[in-house]
């Protein structure tokens, strides 16, 4: 009885392992068309929660790798050469299948995932208005009735977005409608706080709760924290020479938080600004606290030197899941700077050129 029980949950276990993720790659039309330069045999994929990326060989037509997934995943197929990628989404405890044409990396269909059928059935819908958008404007420069097909064109972009709302509306309980969001936000670097949060509160509470859902959670804090009016989240860095120099510590001050790398050739030209600002306002209680986002850290200690930068300039190389810039600042692009008033609420930021000085003389000088 003891050997029967066994074998059971060895052939349990067996299955439990046997899900798998099969890509099959149908090269007959590249064959026809006879292209170089193409590589249809070698191919990368990348699980989009984990970052996991595998290079997978053609072999018989298809590619098979385990579906260990635990709740629904984006998946990326990237050819190697030329580059090209889809996205494609999978449930946990299924064999999924996908069906792919060469040379255009083109889905022909796929099984085993009730997402990503509901996720191609959007796409399809959304090709149709960017088909007529696309055809309007490619004629749009000969015709003379432009105002009605620009009219066009603006309700055929408003039926997208349309279309967007009511597919995350049918998501919004799993990790395929936060995706969804979150993927629109990192094409978006500039989306504000009020459009990121207008998306986010469609999610439901198991929404928010998945590993996207969290997220944009996360990104919502992060733009909130600069936005004028906001409290500044205090942290911790070192300088160059290991001293540690909290935010908290420099309330009382007008603070500017200045998020630069030595590489950031914007940001070096920055640096005259800053210096004559701080020269002229230092004294009367006026701070600059740099954080570099330097990946090495020679690079810039070696900046640190260079340009001689008279305030407080500290580093965040962290783990990407400890940055300040990652867990605490929304910094799509540098250079990034936010004013603090003296108690560490935000009162402005981007500032270039003489704008900072300007805005400091008002703050001083009056």
């Amino acid at each position: 009885m003891k050997k029967i029980i066994t074998l059971v949950l060895l052939l349990s276990s067996a299955t439990t392992w046997a899900q798998t993720i099969t890509i099959n790659i149908d090269k007959s039309l590249a064959s026809q068309q006879k292209l170089s330069g193409y590589d249809l045999d070698t191919y990368l994929i990348q699980n989009l929660i984990t970052y996991k990326i595998d290079t997978l060989i053609v072999k018989k037509g298809k590619i098979t790798i385990p579906n260990t997934t635990k709740i629904i995943t984006p998946f990326a197929l990237a050819r190697v050469q030329p580059r090209q990628a889809l996205i494609f989404y999978v449930e946990p405890n299924k064999n999924f299948s996908l069906d792919v044409i060469e040379p255009n990396l083109a889905i022909k269909s796929s099984k085993g995932s009730q997402p990503q059928t509901d996720y191609i059935s959007f796409l399809r819908k959304q090709e149709n208005f960017q088909k007529q958008s696309q055809l309007i404007q490619k004629n749009i420069a000969t015709a003379k009735n432009k105002d009605s097909l620009r009219e066009r064109i603006t309700y055929y972009q408003m039926q997208m977005n349309a279309q967007y709302i009511e597919f995350i509306n049918e998501q919004k309980d799993n990790n395929l409608g936060a995706y969804m969001i979150y993927d629109i936000a990192n094409k978006n670097q500039r989306m504000g706080a009020k459009d990121l949060k207008g998306l986010y509160d469609k999610l439901s509470k198991k929404g928010k709760a998945t590993h996207f859902g969290k997220q944009v959670g996360n990104r919502m804090n992060r733009l909130t924290a600069m936005d004028v009016g906001s409290m500044a989240p205090t942290f911790t860095l070192k300088d160059a020479q290991g001293k540690s120099h909290s935010l908290e510590s420099l309330r009382g001050k007008y603070v500017l938080l200045d998020f630069w790398a030595s590489w950031c050739g914007p940001c070096v030209k920055e640096i005259p600004h800053l210096k004559k600002a701080y020269e002229t306002y230092h004294k009367k209680g006026f701070e600059i606290l740099s954080v570099s986002i330097d990946r090495k850290k020679n690079q810039w200690l070696k900046a640190v030197d260079r340009y001689k930068m008279p305030w407080i300039s500290v580093i965040d190389n962290a783990k990407n899941e400890e940055k300040i810039t990652q867990t605490l600042y929304y910094v799509p692009s540098i250079p990034r700077t936010v004013l603090l008033d003296t108690k560490g609420k935000v009162i402005g930021k981007d500032f270039r050129g003489a704008a900072l000085e300007q805005q400091l003389s008002k703050i001083f000088d009056n």
